[in-house]
């Protein structure tokens, strides 16, 4: 286990898991794609509040697939966004993540640039849940 600290001075606890040890921190490749998925959240409710639109909530979920030898790499990531809101544009909220995945947010151009393949999903609810 590691705790770490950025500029931010935060604490952040790495680890990795162990048989019969349950980890105490997310794993550096699973901090990778969380950082991913933070990243292009506040770029799409960014993207969106300037596009006018009505966004009572954002769920995202990220999924990679690494290649079997080492290093390991992600060779594709699946992000999937649930947007809600009052009358929130499909539309919109499409394009506000495709801005983000591919020029804003610089971990899924980073991720990218490297070889993975991204692709990503958008449903749009009215209200929040």
């Amino acid at each position: 286990m590691f705790e770490t600290r950025g500029r931010s001075r935060k604490k952040v606890v790495f680890d990795a898991p162990e048989k019969g040890i349950q980890p105490k921190g997310v794993g550096p490749t699973e901090a990778v794609l969380l950082a991913m998925a933070a990243c292009s959240s506040m770029d799409v409710v960014s993207i969106l509040r300037k596009m006018r639109q009505e966004l009572r909530g954002l769920e995202v979920t990220i999924e990679g697939v690494r290649a079997a030898k080492p290093p390991r790499v992600y060779t594709s990531i699946h992000v999937e966004y649930l947007a809600q809101g009052k009358e929130l544009s499909p539309e919109k909220v499409k394009r506000a993540v495709s801005l983000s995945l591919r020029k804003y947010c610089s971990v899924g151009v980073m991720m990218a640039r490297s070889g993975a393949v991204v692709t990503s999903s958008v449903k749009v609810a009215a209200g929040r849940r």
